[in-house]
């Protein structure tokens, strides 16, 4: 969004109606709403790569994660693959809890 755009909405929101707030703020949290869900589905989808990285190791992926980080694991390919899903799982969980902060 840029910055003009940010301005505008800011000017309605401390100037507008009472209706354009409402209509303004309920907008945006359904956009959040839909951000959530998206980033929801595409923890679903590393989640399974997860569990499948945790079946073939038999450990769970904060424990893989710990091992790595302490250098346990070496540096194989795969759990170089299986740490950036973790981190990108983690992430997006971390940003979904964030925006549900907003919307709440």
């Amino acid at each position: 969004m840029d910055n003009s755009l940010l301005s505008t909405i800011q000017e309605q929101l401390k100037y507008g109606t009472h209706a354009e707030k409402e209509y303004i703020i309920t907008t945006l949290k359904k956009m959040i709403e839909v951000d959530i869900s998206i980033q929801t589905k595409e923890m679903r989808n590393l989640r399974k790569t997860l569990e499948e990285f945790e079946e073939k190791y038999n450990m769970s992926s904060d424990e893989f994660v710990r091992m790595f980080n302490n250098g346990e694991m070496g540096d194989d390919r795969e759990f170089i693959r299986w740490y950036a899903y973790k981190d990108a799982y983690n992430e997006l969980e971390k940003r979904c809890n964030e925006l549900r902060n907003h919307i709440d």
